[in-house]
């Protein structure tokens, strides 16, 4: 488990003093989890619980886009951390703001499905002992390439996700299917943690930052938000975008040449994937839809994190507002 720094009473003021804090009993920090390895600087804040007095609890999970790369002061790369720019810009204290919940926050730049329902099994178990008397888990889903350097490895080799990595060895596979199966692992992955979790009343929602959903099961205990984050707040400035079923294309290449020799890939696939990512990052660069700028500076802006967080809470069904 864990070993989490306890902050309390005017000790958190005077740290971080700004209105959703001043609300704060207790405050908990750390950076005492699994970090993406190709990630050179160890991003700092990753892991924290404001305690407010709530009996709810809202568990963030999440990447970048969750964490708050980008926002004033934070640079995961230049080594620059700035705890009140998250504390006062993400989307996670601002869903916890307008809701009155405690609010729990993992996130890691860079991170990985895997390692994020891994965490979040981790967390639950310890906040099972808390005395919560319901938890809201919002689960980031972030791009599809990032388990390929850790393939190798014995925590993927021992995860559903093992199977996605080598079924290509062994038999044939559309490209589409074999997308749909990488959605659908951590679909299930995600029902059963929520499934086994009995310490008091659990809902879910998830949502997606770049990538279409590749599945169209829909049988899971929690929400699938359909609409992206870049769709939405795209729509927000009158303009349409269509996501990719998958990102990082050199990624992908090196897998199709090195293990994924049997997956089948119609032609023209892989340029029509190209020209979407293309498309998507113009939009939230910023380089030919000026207006988006407003909610992304490639990651979200903090009008971005407020406009998506109060999004998810109406989609969930928490609050209407």
């Amino acid at each position: 488990m864990a070993t989490y720094k306890k902050f309390t009473g005017d000790e958190i003021i005077r740290i971080w003093e700004n209105s959703f804090m001043t609300n704060c009993k207790e405050f908990y920090m750390t950076d005492d989890n699994m970090k993406p390895l190709h990630i050179k600087v160890p991003a700092e804040n990753t892991e924290f619980h404001v305690v407010r007095g709530s009996d709810t609890l809202l568990l963030i999970i999440g990447e970048s886009w969750t964490y708050g790369e980008a926002l004033s002061g934070i640079g995961t790369g230049a080594g620059l951390f700035n705890l009140q720019s998250q504390l006062e810009g993400c989307m996670g204290p601002r869903m916890a703001e307008v809701t009155g919940w405690d609010l729990y926050q993992f996130a890691i730049p860079g991170n990985c499905n895997l390692y994020m329902h891994i965490e979040l099994e981790r967390i639950l178990q310890h906040v099972a002992t808390l005395g919560y008397k319901q938890i809201k888990v919002v689960m980031q889903m972030t791009e599809n390439s990032r388990e390929f350097p850790l393939s190798y490895i014995d925590i993927c080799k021992s995860h559903p996700i093992n199977d996605w990595l080598t079924y290509p060895t062994k038999k044939s596979i559309n490209i589409t299917d074999w997308l749909s199966m990488y959605d659908e692992i951590f679909y299930q992955c995600y029902h059963d943690i929520l499934s086994r979790f009995t310490a008091c009343p659990i809902e879910g929602i998830l949502w997606r930052n770049f990538t279409k959903s590749n599945s169209d099961k829909k049988d899971y205990c929690f929400k699938i938000v359909e609409t992206s984050m870049i769709q939405y707040t795209a729509k927000l400035v009158n303009h349409s975008i269509t996501n990719p079923s998958l990102m990082n294309p050199i990624e992908f290449q090196n897998f199709f040449d090195q293990q994924g020799k049997n997956i089948v890939i119609p032609d023209g696939y892989m340029e029509e994937q190209l020209d979407l990512i293309e498309k998507m990052f113009d939009y939230i660069g910023g380089s030919k839809v000026v207006k988006c700028l407003v909610y992304h500076n490639n990651h979200p802006t903090k009008y971005g994190h407020l406009v998506w967080g109060h999004h998810l809470i109406r989609q969930a069904g928490w609050k209407d507002i």
